[in-house]
């Protein structure tokens, strides 16, 4: 009776301990990109303050300094990264790295019909209201604007 009662608690666990490992790899990778980024953000911001600036030797300066950096020479995150893989797949796929990875990638849930019927509703009322703009700019003369205003917005007069 009580292997019947812990059954439950240990496939919650596992999801839960499935679900911790994901995010931990999908947070790893996030932290991943961004050291791309940044190191791309500061090519980017030296090359335009080079283009920019009179002195123009800052990317000579500074440049060494950055590609030696610990954040961007470190190999603690693709560590991190091939040791969550590893750990997933052995625990959750029988050892089969290929599973584990393809386990771990980001799942996008599939687009549902209310989805694509938002969407749809939003493009319609955006068009309509583009169209009603577009009539009440063409109205020429004064008289015509205040007529129509009169008309249509009577509670804001």
């Amino acid at each position: 009776m009580t292997y019947v009662l812990l059954l439950p608690l240990v496939s919650s666990s596992t999801q839960r301990l499935r679900k911790d490992m994901r995010e931990l790899h999908r947070a790893l990778e996030y932290l991943r990109n961004f050291r791309v980024l940044n190191y791309t953000a500061m090519v980017k911001i030296l090359k335009k303050h080079d283009k920019r600036s009179q002195y123009g030797n800052a990317t000579e300066v500074i440049m060494p300094c950055v590609v030696r950096g610990q954040f961007l020479t470190s190999a603690l995150v693709l560590d991190m990264l091939g040791k969550v893989e590893e750990m997933f797949a052995v625990t959750f796929c029988d050892g089969d790295f290929t599973k584990g990875r393809a386990a771990l990638r980001h799942i996008r849930r599939p687009a549902h019909g209310a989805d694509y019927f938002l969407i749809g509703l939003m493009t319609g009322l955006t068009v309509c209201l583009v169209v009603i703009i577009s009539f009440i700019g063409s109205l020429t003369t004064d008289m015509a604007r205040s007529i129509y205003f009169q008309t249509a917005f009577p509670v804001y007069r």
